[in-house]
């Protein structure tokens, strides 16, 4: 009797605290502990799947943060200079190699400051490009005349072998129409709506702009109608859409822009598609660099 009074005894001191001393016998002594024991480790498990949840919250908020982090202050000012090789029996053998750097969606303004431009440009004129190609969107807001004029005062200190041609985009148009027409043309760097011969001796490839699609559509026609059929021809454009109007010209590669990103269309005859323009067959080559990449032609 003395014995279960004690293990009585026991299981009602150990409602009250964690730990307890216990003096009956082996079995009941045994049995108790087993008791106390198995309430200390549920609740040792309560607290460590609340440490596990809170551990895992953390981890995502963090993550979360340096992505952010990642994608609007170290990411965007990357800059890589991938190069894509563009071959075609159209190719004059004295352009084989010949290195086009392409230049898009500089978007001077608030996050791409002009440090960052001079970066960019002074990088760009490191990889010794034969020819360099601007195809718009070179600031980012609305209505900032200022930011227009000082980007115009930066790109004309990109340097290539033969030339630098450039186009407007969108943002060009949308900050002041009038003004980036006449600071492309004050550039005297413009190759809207008129085309250029580039010459390797006896050789040579032809070169044409096209104006953004939406604010300043110029027929493809009408920038080639006098060029030779039988030579390789490059059409620079803002938008892709420009690809998809209708032309008889045979335009072999297209270099434009989608979505903050360059294209290099691979299209040896354009007259008119029954296909939508993204159709991802007709895209030869996807840029992920930050807005600048290398076209190499190659001779086959």
């Amino acid at each position: 009797m003395q014995k279960a009074c004690t293990f009585q005894k026991t299981l009602k001191i150990q409602k009250q605290i964690s730990y307890v001393n216990i003096t009956a016998s082996p079995f009941y002594e045994s049995l108790g502990f087993y008791l106390i024991s198995e309430n200390l480790i549920k609740r040792d498990e309560v607290e460590f799947t609340n440490y596990a949840f809170e551990k895992k919250i953390k981890f995502i908020l963090v993550s979360l943060f340096v992505l952010l982090f990642n994608s609007f202050f170290l990411e965007r000012y990357y800059v890589r200079f991938p190069i894509y090789d563009i071959e075609s029996t159209k190719i004059p053998k004295s352009f084989d190699g010949y290195k086009i750097a392409v230049v898009s969606d500089l978007h001077y303004g608030f996050l791409n400051p002009e440090f960052w431009i001079r970066y960019v440009i002074e990088s760009t004129n490191q990889q010794n490009p034969d020819l360099i190609v601007g195809i718009g969107d070179y600031v980012k807001k609305r209505n900032f005349d200022e930011e227009l004029v000082q980007i115009w005062k930066l790109l004309p200190l990109l340097k290539g072998k033969d030339a630098e041609v450039f186009v407007n985009g969108n943002h060009d148009h949308w900050v002041n129409h009038l003004l980036s027409l006449r600071l492309l043309e004050e550039s005297k760097k413009s190759i809207r709506n008129k085309s250029l011969e580039i010459k390797r001796g006896d050789e040579k490839i032809i070169i044409g702009g096209l104006g953004d699609f939406w604010e300043d559509h110029i027929p493809i026609d009408q920038i080639f109608k006098h060029t030779d059929p039988k030579q390789f021809k490059i059409a620079l454009a803002h938008n892709p859409e420009s690809a998809d109007t209708p032309h008889t010209e045979s335009i072999d590669l297209f270099i434009v822009e989608l979505d903050g990103q360059s294209y290099l269309l691979d299209l040896i005859v354009l007259p008119k598609f029954p296909s939508s323009f993204y159709d991802t067959k007709r895209i030869n080559k996807i840029i992920d660099s930050h807005n600048i990449v290398f076209a190499k032609l190659r001779a086959i």
